[in-house]
């Protein structure tokens, strides 16, 4: 028994490619069982395999001399092995009111922070590989399986315990993850080793210890072999979601956008997409969002796609304070902050005085100024309509304006409630508000856009039309050229759109 159960353990660890020759390999043991038995399968199998081994235990603090008596045991275990022994103690109690959280979510949370340390550490000192090794076994995959079922976890969720995953940059481990309890029991029973037994084990308190001590007994009473079906069907998860991620990640390339300050999905393609990519790619989406996975579950995601069947506008609030919006064509995630705003300056970025342009006359390239902060400039220039223009250039971002009708000062700005257009000859005006609705502008660029404005009155919407009052006839005498250059690698309204947003509106 003793030595299948090594071999099986060693071609395991071969197969996932757990363990790169050279490698340091620090084991997290408790003194419990699981995680003797793995010190002592790791211990007997370094040589051969070419890694080191050292041992880090975490004394929690929870249950007296009972949790010290155990690093005793486990110190004096690495001692008649040989192996090197750190330890670290946590106040599992006191982080766990302090965050809000139960004491076995703390617990186990603390484990992997201090083992993290431990291996960037060792890195730091060694320069060499490290993995962290953990003893979950089969019995704790099908926990686990159920635990989150029970939670409402997806498919991501139903791989289960993987062979090995990243935690906080570091590679951690199970070589015991094929192996059963009664196997690790009987591995230890041969070699005549002892270990500890945690006393909070049977405190039924605890999720996992309810689902260990009643449901997987009842299971195995319907199934003698429920826990080894359980690991199946996790194992076939498992190779499904790495299919289906493969194929998110390849969608969100063609549906995903972001700029600096949020991630776009273009809904026309997600729609597309079949239901399970979709969510998949929705997933891809939330986590770029909040720069986190942990706390997004299915529920936000699934309340994310059903924004997909509502109106424009409709919002959902999710963790790391994202919040998603639905737009004309777009999904929106942002991260919501709160915008101060000088309150004597209203969005004023610019003013232009009549001063000013009149020095316009004498620069034949014009005068160019920044706009704001971030880059962009304005360059304004004069020149005398001697030609008489008739052909007006159409252009996003160049201008030309009957300088004769411009009275005083203008600012450039955002916009302000009662913002308007002159539409026509005849005067009749329409609202900036009901202009960028109508144009289906997206509700978040609407105060990121730009205007050139007198009062209420808009003279251009940089990056789309002018106002009907100031524009060039073959009567105009002086003609305004206006020239808008924005920061490198943005647009005024953000090419996340199709529709009329490749520019602002359509040319006028």
């Amino acid at each position: 028994m003793e030595r299948e159960f090594l071999q099986k353990i060693r071609a395991f660890m071969e197969e996932a490619h757990m363990a790169p020759v050279g490698c340091r390999i620090i084991a997290g043991v408790s003194g419990g069982a699981d995680s003797v038995a793995l010190l002592l399968a790791l211990s007997e199998l370094s040589g051969a395999m070419g890694f080191t081994l050292e041992v880090f235990h975490i004394e929690h603090g929870i249950r007296g001399e009972e949790s010290r008596a155990d690093a005793r045991f486990t110190e004096e275990l690495c001692a008649r092995l040989c192996i090197p022994f750190t330890q670290e103690t946590a106040d599992v109690p006191g982080y766990a009111k302090a965050h809000h959280m139960g004491e076995e979510e703390a617990a186990r949370l603390l484990r992997y922070e201090a083992l993290c340390r431990r291996a960037e550490t060792v890195i730091r000192e060694t320069g060499k590989p490290v993995r962290a090794a953990l003893a979950h076994h089969r019995e704790d995959n099908a926990e686990t399986a159920l635990f989150r079922m029970a939670r409402g976890s997806g498919a991501r969720g139903m791989r289960g315990i993987l062979p090995t995953a990243e935690y906080q940059g570091i590679t951690v481990i199970r070589p015991l993850l094929r192996c059963c309890r009664a196997e690790i029991e009987e591995f230890l029973r041969e070699r005549g080793q002892d270990y500890c037994t945690d006393s909070t084990n049977c405190d039924e308190t605890y999720s996992r210890n309810r689902i260990r001590r009643r449901i997987l007994p009842e299971l195995q009473a319907v199934n003698p072999d429920a826990v080894r079906h359980i690991n199946q069907l996790e194992e076939q998860m498992a190779v499904l979601y790495d299919y289906l991620g493969r194929e998110a990640e390849s969608a969100g390339a063609e549906i995903i956008s972001r700029d600096e300050t949020a991630v776009f999905l273009h809904t026309g393609k997600l729609l597309a997409l079949h239901p399970a990519v979709r969510a998949e790619v929705v997933r891809l989406a939330v986590f770029e969002a909040a720069g986190a996975r942990k706390d997004i579950a299915e529920v936000h995601v699934r309340e994310v796609l059903a924004l997909l069947e509502r109106q424009p506008g409709k919002r959902v609030s999710l963790p790391y304070g994202i919040t998603a919006c639905l737009e004309q064509g777009a999904l929106l995630l942002k991260k919501e902050e709160v915008k101060r705003r000088d309150p004597e300056r209203n969005g004023v970025l610019l003013e232009i005085t009549p001063d000013f342009l009149a020095e316009c006359r004498k620069i034949p390239d014009g005068r160019r100024v920044p706009v704001g902060e971030d880059g962009a400039y304005l360059t304004f220039r004069l020149w005398e309509n001697f030609e008489k223009i008739k052909e007006i250039p159409k252009k996003k971002y160049t201008k030309l304006f009957d300088y004769d009708k411009i009275k005083g000062s203008f600012l450039v700005r955002n916009r302000r409630q009662g913002d308007y257009f002159i539409l026509n000859a005849q005067g009749n005006r329409k609202k900036l508000n009901r202009f960028l609705i109508d144009e289906k502008i997206p509700a978040h660029m609407r105060d990121q856009i730009l205007l050139l404005a007198q009062g209420s009155e808009v003279i251009w919407m940089i990056g789309g039309r002018i106002s009907e009052n100031y524009k060039v006839t073959e009567e105009t005498d002086w003609i305004l050229e206006a020239v808008y250059q924005p920061k490198e690698g943005s647009s005024v309204c953000g090419m996340h759109y199709g529709g009329n947003c490749n520019g602002i509106s359509k040319e006028t």
